[in-house]
């Protein structure tokens, strides 16, 4: 009976050892959610100030981060999404340095605004830089270039006056949720497609 009880008590200690050395590491989990909630927050917000980083607010940019890859990764696959995000991705990025890119894009139909009696698609062309270092992309808050009121009969569309603080000339709430909405979206779609570096 005592050499049963022995072989019982040794049997629980190694299965106590074996799902111990089966959890992950407390550090390794709290690192995995800091990225986790960095990455959550990776977006911009709209506010009486203009664009601004929903991660810290006195921040020109904002972050994201891949612990496992690479600078040079990260650009690699960055440059492969906007690839295959756009037809000519060479009219659109610009290298300029080795660890930074600057993305000169247009969105169509971002907002409708109402002029008069009628509603026109609002369009508008940005330019942001990217920079990038082993397991982080910054990325500067875009400049929003120019705006545009499309499809207007008989003229096809008409430029605002970018002199204007950016905060007039889109003043309405859902305006500029929409315009944070699209860009948080192209955003993402770069930032969660970084996570496979390939080459471009």
């Amino acid at each position: 009976m005592r050499k049963l009880f022995v072989l019982f008590v040794g049997i629980l200690l190694a299965l106590q050892g074996f799902a111990q050395a089966n959890q992950p590491d407390s550090l390794a989990l709290l690192a995995i959610q800091r990225v986790d909630s960095i990455n959550k927050n990776c977006k911009l917000l709209f506010t009486d100030t203009g664009l601004i980083s929903a991660q810290d607010a006195s921040n020109s940019y904002l972050v994201y981060e891949i612990p496992e890859l690479s600078a040079s990764e990260l650009k690699a696959s960055t440059l492969n999404t906007i690839a295959e995000m756009y037809k000519s991705p060479k009219d659109v990025v610009t290298n300029l340095s080795e660890n930074m890119i600057q993305l000169e894009g247009y969105l169509s139909r971002v907002y409708w605004t109402k002029t008069g009696d009628s509603s026109y698609p609002v369009d508008f062309s940005f330019t942001w830089t990217m920079q990038f270092k082993d397991g982080k992309i910054r990325i500067n808050i875009p400049n929003i270039k120019q705006i545009y009121l499309t499809e207007i009969p008989l003229m096809g569309s008409l430029r605002l006056d970018m002199t204007k603080p950016i905060t007039t000339l889109i003043e309405e709430e859902s305006e500029r949720t929409s315009v944070v909405f699209r860009l948080n979206e192209l955003i993402s779609a770069i930032c969660n497609n970084a996570k496979s570096a390939n080459n471009w």
